[in-house]
């Protein structure tokens, strides 16, 4: 069908991807009209349980997701949902974001005190959390880059993951649960 250009602005006999590539640059668009802010989207997920006794970090299998950001200026929005976590009795624990082998979206440093990005204190009951970690991270890079959640646990304790500390086989305390992570590459100019 051939093009056709009406008196009132529109064109017809045009269809869905009729143009070629390149014809129409971003600043041939209207004012306010952009090209969308998020560039890319990785997603890791994990259903498996995970334990530890390690009072050093261990990384958390299935926590791990690699990004190639496509520019240097972009930022990488960085989201880990944590179905459960937790220590055994009274002990703590915490878990630590990475990129690669640095430690980011941490808490201030002061005097002795450990930086983690969350902690958590079982009380007597052998209590768990579910932390969502929010990360805008600004890694400068075009290289890839692996994102992955730590943890660890006090000495003589023990670190559960997606499963409360007895993993029993239990309707209730025994359930299980799922744990995401995903990195967003977005564009500098949204920001």
């Amino acid at each position: 069908m051939a093009l056709a250009f009406a008196g009132n602005g529109t064109i017809t006999g045009l269809s869905v991807g009729g143009l070629p590539d390149g014809c129409i640059q971003s600043a041939d668009l209207a004012s306010g009209v952009g090209v969308g802010g998020v560039l890319q989207v990785k997603y890791a997920e994990t259903t498996a349980p995970f334990t530890t006794t390690s009072s050093t970090l261990v990384a958390i299998t299935g926590m791990s997701v690699t990004i190639t950001p496509t520019s240097s200026s972009s930022k990488i929005l960085v989201i880990a949902q944590v179905g459960a976590f937790g220590g055994v009795g009274t002990g703590y624990s915490q878990l630590q974001l990475m990129r690669d082998s640095t430690a980011i979206h941490l808490g201030d440093a002061s005097g002795s005190r450990e930086r983690a990005s969350v902690i958590e204190r079982s009380g007597s009951n052998d209590d768990c959390s579910h932390p969502t970690i929010i990360d805008l991270d600004d890694p400068s890079s075009t290289s890839a880059i692996t994102y992955t959640l730590h943890g660890k646990c006090e000495a003589s304790n023990k670190f559960h993951f997606n499963a409360y500390h007895g993993d029993s086989d239990h309707a209730i305390q025994g359930a299980r649960a799922a744990s995401g992570m995903m990195a967003i590459e977005i564009a500098s100019s949204v920001l």
